[in-house]
């Protein structure tokens, strides 16, 4: 089973809307959320509490290849295939953890190797990576450095 985790600064800055959409472009991926908020009414991700291990989880997906948790506190028990991390304008306690086991940063480049690592570690054509990277809001494309003059 390969993990994307979606992790973010605070509430409200699109966690659940990405994985969603990373949701639709991996068709056999099941998407959870471990949080304090209630359960939603759309049902559409199932939520589970803070606290709530990575092997609940796992049980409650079965055999599913690829699992989608958005989620900052789930890092502290593993080390996922990928990390998102979105920024907002505050940063709640766990955001840091998350931030800095990210492999994409909403705002920030994200080069060519990068993305085709990233592929490579999730089993996907790099072309649904760009996407993901792209839908996080990354700067995709190689990183070019000046060169002093």
């Amino acid at each position: 089973m390969k993990i994307i985790v979606v992790s973010g600064a605070c509430s409200g800055v699109g966690k659940s809307t990405l994985a969603r959409g990373i949701s639709n472009l991996i068709p056999d991926a099941l998407t959870v959320k471990i949080g304090h908020h209630e359960e939603n009414i759309q049902k559409e991700i199932k939520l589970f509490p803070m606290g709530t291990s990575i092997d609940t989880v796992r049980q409650f997906a079965g055999n599913v290849p690829y699992l989608i948790i958005e989620s900052n506190s789930i890092l502290i028990e593993i080390i996922p295939e990928c990390v998102i991390y979105l920024t907002g304008e505050s940063s709640k306690p766990s955001a840091s953890l998350a931030l800095t086991k990210a492999d994409i940063i909403r705002g920030e480049y994200i080069d060519t190797p990068k993305i085709n690592e990233l592929a490579l570690r999730l089993s996907l054509d790099i072309s649904v990576v760009r996407k993901i990277a792209m839908m996080a809001g990354a700067k995709v494309g190689a990183v070019c450095e000046m060169i002093p003059a």
